[in-house]
């Protein structure tokens, strides 16, 4: 990750608000975390990994004749996770409360904690459904 001083928070904000998710899920019975943003344009992968670090994906399994390819960013880490997180939610309007979520799911110590911060996660998530 390049010096705090030097990356534009509110900007990177406006693109997990966008273009972001911000999930805790179940994987082999335990819980982990994801924050990531999807893109069509590979030059938003190689800004954010230039500027935040983190790794992206490129999706394969999509209709080439209607559909450009989908490149998708994660962060890495746990620290660079929450660094961001911490960096971005005074600019976030839309995923302020998923972030939080999920800065609380770090600091939880046992798995019942972060169990009830995945329920809690989960509608503010759902598709098309006004919370």
């Amino acid at each position: 990750m390049k010096n705090s001083n030097e990356i534009p928070w509110p900007y990177l904000a406006g693109l997990i608000d966008g273009e972001g998710s911000i999930q805790i899920y179940k994987h082999r019975g335990t819980y982990e975390y994801r924050l990531k943003i999807g893109n069509t344009d590979l030059r938003l992968m190689q800004w954010l990994i230039s500027n935040v670090g983190g790794k992206y994906y490129t999706e394969t399994n999509r209709n080439k004749d209607k559909h450009k390819t989908l490149h998708q960013w994660r962060t890495t880490g746990i620290n660079n996770t929450k660094k961001v997180l911490e960096e971005v939610v005074p600019f976030l309007v839309l995923k302020q409360e998923q972030a939080k979520i999920l800065l609380k799911y770090f600091e939880a110590e046992s798995t019942k904690g972060r169990e009830l911060l995945y329920l809690k996660l989960i509608p503010l998530n759902k598709r098309g459904v006004k919370v």
